[in-house]
C-alpha cells in the first residue's frame, strides 16, 4: 500500500505543478453541505458535488456534476456529465451531454449528441436535439424535434417527437401519439408498435424478433462475465482487506459514510482532474515518464476504490441488522449486491449508477485521503 501512496503521491505533485497552467480555464467548487448553489458565473469548467445541487448561472466551459437532486436552469457552455438521483435540465448544452440518474428530465437545445441513462426519462416539448440520441432506461417519454437518429433500450418508449432521422431500438412497448418519424423505425421486440396511425412516418418500419440462439448465447456470455467479475472483485476485496488490515479496512468503510460530503469532493476532483493532468503531461516530451506513473496510479485507485465501495453498501446494509459484523461478511454481502445488480438488466444497471455516485465516488476521495496521510508518517 506504501508504494501506491507513494505513486498518487508523485501523480498529485505533478497535478499541483500543472495546475497554474489550467487554473484561467477551469473552476472547481466542492460542498460538505446540504445545498450547494452556483449564482455567479463560470469562466471556464466547473466541478460540482454536493447533496442538492442548482445552477442558475451560465458555464462557459465542460461541466461536471455529482449529486443527489441536480437542478440546472442556465445553458452549458460546452460539454454535461451530470450524474445524480434526479436530474433536471432545461435549458441545454452546448455540445455533447451525458446524464445517468433515476429520474431524467430534458429541456432546451442540445447542439450535439445526447447520452441518457435513467429509470424514468422525459424530453419535454420544444427540446432540440441537433445531434444523435442515445438512451438506456425503462421508461422513456420522448417530444420536441431530434435531428439525428435515435437508439433505445428500455422497456417503454412514447413518442409524440419530430424526428428527422432513424429510430433503432430495443423496447418492449413502442408507442407513438404524434410526431413524425422522416427515416425507419427499426425495433427488436416480440411486440409490434402502437399508434402508428397517430404519427407520420415516412421510412419503413420493421418489428424484428429476438433470435432464440442469440438470446441463449447472450445468456451464457452474460453468465461467464457475472462469474468471472464475480471472482475478480472477491479476490480484489480480499487483497485489499490483506493489504490495508482489517482492521483499518474497517476504518476506512466507516469514514466513508461518516464524511461522505467532503470525500465526494475530493474524490469528484481526483476522477475528473487526475486524467486531465496526466494528458497534460503526455503533451510534453519532459512529462510523458510521470504521465505514465499517474496513469498506472489512477488504474490502481479506481480499481481499488471499486472495491471499497462495495465493502461501504454492505457496511450500510449490515449495520440496519447486524452493526457489529466482520468486515469478511461486509465484503460479502457488498459483493452479492453489486453482482445481483448486473443481471437485472435496466433496472439494476440504473441501481448501480446510482450507487456509483453515492459510493464509489466517495470511496475514491477517502482513499485518496488515506493514501496521503499513509505516505505521511
Amino acid at each position: 500500500m506504501r508504494s501506491v501512496a507513494k505513486l498518487v503521491l508523485a501523480l498529485a505533485t505533478v497535478a499541483a505543478a500543472v495546475t497554474p497552467l489550467t487554473a484561467h480555464a477551469a473552476a472547481t467548487f466542492k460542498s460538505d453541505e446540504t445545498l450547494l448553489s452556483i449564482t455567479t458565473p463560470v469562466m471556464g469548467d466547473g466541478f460540482f458535488s454536493g447533496k442538492t445541487i442548482q445552477i442558475s448561472a451560465p458555464i462557459t466551459g465542460e461541466t461536471f456534476v455529482a449529486g443527489s437532486d441536480v437542478r440546472i436552469t442556465e445553458p452549458l457552455g460546452r460539454s454535461g456529465f451530470i450524474a445524480g438521483n434526479t436530474i433536471h435540465i432545461t435549458k441545454g448544452a452546448g455540445y455533447n451531454l451525458f446524464a445517468a440518474g433515476n429520474a431524467v428530465t430534458l429541456s432546451g437545445t442540445y447542439e450535439h449528441d445526447v447520452y441518457v441513462a435513467g429509470s424514468s426519462i422525459t424530453l419535454e416539448p420544444g427540446t432540440i436535439i441537433k445531434g444523435d440520441l442515445r438512451i438506456a432506461g425503462s421508461s422513456v417519454i420522448l417530444s420536441g424535434a431530434l435531428f439525428g437518429n435515435i437508439y433505445i433500450d428500455a422497456g417503454s418508449v412514447t413518442s409524440n417527437a419530430v424526428i428527422e432521422g432513424n429510430i433503432q431500438s430495443g423496447v418492449d412497448k413502442l408507442s407513438f401519439t404524434g410526431g413524425r418519424v422522416n427515416g425507419s423505425v427499426t425495433n427488436t421486440s416480440k411486440n409490434a408498435p402502437t399508434g402508428l396511425d397517430k404519427a407520420v412516418i415516412l421510412g419503413k418500419v420493421e418489428t424484428l424478433a429476438p433470435s432464440e440462439t442469440t438470446t441463449k448465447g447472450s445468456m451464457a456470455a452474460n453468465v461467464a462475465a457475472w462469474a468471472l467479475g464475480t471472482a475478480t472483485a472477491i479476490t480484489t476485496l480480499i487483497a485489499l482487506i490483506w493489504l490495508i488490515g482489517a482492521e483499518k479496512t474497517t476504518k476506512l468503510v466507516k469514514s466513508v459514510r461518516t464524511h461522505w460530503g467532503q470525500n465526494l469532493s475530493t474524490g469528484v476532483g481526483a476522477f475528473f482532474l487526475v486524467p486531465i493532468a496526466t494528458f497534460i503531461l503526455f503533451a510534453t516530451i519532459i512529462g510523458w515518464k510521470l504521465g505514465l506513473i499517474g496513469i498506472l496510479a489512477y488504474f490502481i485507485l479506481t480499481a481499488v476504490a471499486t472495491s471499497l465501495s462495495s465493502l461501504v453498501v454492505g457496511d450500510w446494509i449490515l449495520s440496519r441488522f447486524r452493526p457489529d459484523s466482520s468486515i469478511w461478511a461486509v465484503a460479502a454481502v457488498g459483493v452479492l449486491v453489486f453482482h445481483l445488480l448486473m443481471v437485472l438488466s435496466y433496472p439494476g444497471w440504473i441501481a448501480l449508477m446510482i450507487i456509483w455516485v453515492i459510493s464509489f465516488l466517495p470511496s475514491l476521495g477517502a482513499l485518496a485521503r488515506f493514501t496521503f496521510k499513509s505516505v505521511g508518517r
